[in-house]
This record gives C-alpha cells, structure tokens and sequence, in this order.
C-alpha cells in the first residue's frame, strides 16, 4: 500500500508499504537561512516518519550540496543522519561517476543529488545499468 505522508514546497513523504521515501529540496549555499530550512526539513521528516531502528527511510533528492565522506556541508544535515542512522549512497556509484548535474553552455556539471538510507537496508541498495 502507498499513501502520501507530507507535501509541501521542499519536501514531499510517501509511504510504500513499510519504507518511507522522502524527496527534499534543500537551498543552494548562497540562500539565506538555509541553514534554518535544512533543519526545517530535516525536523518534518523526523516529525512525519517517526524515525526509529527499524523504519526504513529513503531520502533522496536535490540536496545542492557536495558530500565528501559520507558526510554534508550542513552540520544539522549531518546531525540528522547520524541520529537516524542514515548513510549517503554515493560511493555506490562507480569511480567514473563525477556529477549529477551538467551545465552544457557552462561545460561544467556539479554533484548535488544523493540519497541517503536506512543503515538497515543500505547493504540492498545496488546500482545497476
């Protein structure tokens, strides 16, 4: 069974049997109070699907953010994860993978989409062709 949880402007929460996905849209670096609007998003997530060990949770989306090491440029991002016990699924993409975005006037692509999921089930998520 599928049902929508949430749905406002960034965020938007679904429910597909007992996994909840959620796709965000959080601000690139130069807005203001996006460090507000991080947490924001981060708080309605948790407010919505009642984060414990044994939710499965999928967040993906635009997150316009790089993340080296697993980890965001957003402290309360950062937070979120690690007390919900989510992990960026990035280095499952090949090497070779460099940008999520391409710019074709600029030449130029950037990696700002992720998704970040449950560490209950990160070790099901695979990439394929």
């Amino acid at each position: 069974m599928t049902c929508l949880v949430h749905s406002s402007e960034r965020l938007i929460i679904v429910k597909i049997g007992e996994t909840f996905v959620a796709n965000v849209y959080f601000p690139d670096l130069s807005a203001r109070d996006r460090d507000l609007i991080i947490c924001d998003i981060c708080n309605q997530i948790e407010h919505y699907v009642h984060c414990n060990a044994d939710t499965p949770i999928i967040v993906g989306g635009d997150f316009n953010s790089k993340f080296v090491g697993g980890h965001s440029n957003s402290t309360d991002l950062d937070n979120f994860m690690t007390t919900n016990k989510l992990i960026s699924c990035d280095h499952k993409f090949p090497s070779n993978t460099t940008y999520t975005y391409w710019h074709d006037a600029r030449h130029c692509g950037s990696w700002t989409d992720h998704f970040i999921v449950s560490d209950n089930i990160y070790i099901y998520i695979y990439i394929t062709k």
